[in-house]
């Protein structure tokens, strides 16, 4: 992993929980419209012979809807799945570069967690440019031989 493809996976960070709540909207929405169409009310033809199954074309119809739901909603939740072990990955090196150096992980979190400028960090952590750049670059170097290991 190259050093551009580690700050792609940490400035990704926010983007998977603004992700996993539009899913979440999104499964709701679906389980919403799903839940709808079930309890629409159908007409129904009695005293027709069935021959043992089921002939009317409504239902079928509906059946094929309600299976289009119920895909859609697995795919939706697979995401989901999907981006909370993205976030646990990021979480776990976060982790890991906490408890290793406070103030590489607080530069790190500052730039790609949370969005700050490098103005903005300096002055929160109390560093010249050239030192918190400094310390990024060994963070960053830390979290890539974490990564490889």
């Amino acid at each position: 992993m190259t050093p551009d493809e580690m700050k792609r996976i940490l400035c990704s960070y926010n983007g998977i929980q603004r992700e996993i709540n539009g899913l979440n909207r999104e499964i709701a929405h679906i389980t919403g419209m799903k839940y709808a169409h079930i309890s629409a009310p159908t007409s129904s033809i009695t005293g027709m012979p069935h021959s043992g199954r089921v002939s009317d074309p409504t239902y079928d119809a509906v059946q094929r809807l309600m299976g289009t739901y119920d895909q859609k909603i697995q795919d939706a939740s697979d995401e989901i799945v999907r981006l909370y072990a993205d976030k646990e990955v990021i979480d776990t090196m976060m982790r890991w570069l906490r408890v290793n150096d406070q103030l590489e992980y607080d530069i790190i979190r500052l730039r790609y967690i949370e969005l700050n400028t490098w103005r903005q960090i300096c002055k929160k952590v109390h560093l010249c440019r050239d030192q918190a750049f400094e310390r990024h670059k060994e963070g960053m170097q830390k979290l890539l031989n974490y990564w490889v290991k």
